[in-house]
């Protein structure tokens, strides 16, 4: 009853129809839902509805949900002395965000559709200038052809030894084939900056990739193992074949063994360290394939975070008994999640995802952040919650200059 009257009052805004006193109160009832389940479908039957021009339709789906969940949650400070943490203020109520979006592009709506002048078209569409990221990849086959997928629609891709290469819905997948007896081909899949995506390789393990990475595979696995090479991040649900282990080759720098689990692995090369955060089952890491003198295995387990860091001494690994499995994951799940996190370790996470590049000016802040913000947000949006914490921004085309 509550949702249908809600969309009675938005036809009534999008006619010019309502009252002062009905205005009050759709703005209150908006304003009072508990459930984002509702509210979303109310904005779904509204665009639906309405039949919202898809720059509009695009706007309020980027919108709707502009918020940031209350921050530094999960871990007290361990020290008193460590530099402070800027906490990234919250939207105290996103349910009046939403009230005021949806009626917004409820009048947009009226004047796109009865008026059809310029002005309207910019209150829908001129809220993101710098867009986030979004679903897409490009698949490199064997013999070098490159495929944009974030530009085709769902069907075969391609047909390779031992499988065919079908795209459906966002998600490639393998099919295998009947043929035998082809020498092995092999496939990769890269993210650029500003793309992210999935695809389910041909044993069935299934994988994330997050922006700048990619995931070397074969089109087919045969023998008595299976091995993928990967860089920059991704999340792996690796399918159980207890006779076939699974193994993923790091940057090419750190091996790890699997036999049917679920971790995350973040390796940019711009990082400290080869991150790697257990989420199901075990796995076994060798911190440094390419040279043999500092190889020293280390059986990971459940909960744990290990980490092999970098440098000179290529083999030192530190390993967490109590992983944040939450903010691991935050990418995967729509977010950025950070804690105790230096204004270079933010914007390095943000440069990936909104493809832009970062400089510095001055001296760079010793503060610390934590909090969640959602990854569907305009730039413009997550540097405003940033600039309320005092730190400065200034962007020039794609370049955010960053200042004291």
């Amino acid at each position: 009853m509550e949702k249908q009257y809600i969309l009675y009052l938005l036809e009534q805004q999008k006619n010019r129809q309502l009252t002062e006193s009905e205005q009050a109160a759709l703005r209150q009832l908006l304003a009072g839902v508990e459930s984002e389940d509702l509210l979303q479908s109310v904005i779904d039957q509204f665009i639906a509805e309405a039949h919202l021009p898809g720059q509009v339709e695009k706007a309020v789906h980027d919108a709707s949900f502009e918020r940031i969940i209350s921050t530094d949650k999960r871990k007290p400070d361990i020290q008193d002395n460590l530099p402070r943490i800027r906490r990234i203020p919250p939207i105290r109520k996103w349910g009046w965000a939403a009230a005021s979006i949806i009626l917004l592009l409820s009048a947009g709506a009226y004047l796109w559709n009865n008026t059809k002048t310029e002005s309207s078209t910019t209150v829908a569409v001129t809220a993101a200038p710098i867009a986030p990221g979004r679903d897409g990849a490009i698949l490199t086959l064997e013999d070098g052809t490159t495929v944009v997928l974030d530009s085709l629609g769902n069907g075969m891709v391609a047909q390779q030894q031992g499988a065919k290469v079908v795209l459906e819905n966002g998600l490639l997948t393998y099919d295998p084939t009947e043929e035998t007896g082809h020498a092995t081909a092999y496939n990769t899949m890269t993210t650029p900056r500003g793309r992210q995506f999935q695809v389910v390789l041909p044993d069935g393990t299934r994988v994330w990739l997050n922006a700048a990475s990619s995931i070397r595979y074969p089109t087919h696995f045969s023998g008595n193992e299976r091995r993928v090479t990967i860089t920059g991040e991704a999340y792996l649900e690796v399918a159980q074949k207890t006779h076939q282990p699974f193994f993923v080759n790091v940057n090419n720098e750190t091996e790890i063994q699997v036999l049917g689990t679920s971790f995350n692995i973040n390796a940019y090369e711009n990082e400290a360290g080869v991150r790697t955060t257990l989420i199901e089952g075990s796995i076994k890491i060798v911190p440094a394939i390419n040279e043999p003198s500092k190889n020293s295995e280390i059986l990971q387990k459940f909960g744990q975070q290990a980490t092999v860091l970098r440098g000179t001494n290529a083999a030192r690994i530190t390993l967490n008994d109590a992983a944040d499995v939450e903010q691991a994951l935050a990418w995967k799940n729509g977010k950025f999640s950070f804690y105790r996190a230096d204004i270079k370790t933010v914007m390095r996470e943000l440069a990936r995802w909104y493809n832009i590049e970062v400089e510095y000016q001055g001296e760079t802040t010793k503060d610390l952040f934590g909090g969640d913000i959602q990854r569907n947000l305009p730039l413009d949006k997550v540097l405003d919650f940033l600039k309320q914490s005092q730190v400065h921004f200034e962007i020039a085309g794609n370049k955010v200059i960053v200042m004291p």
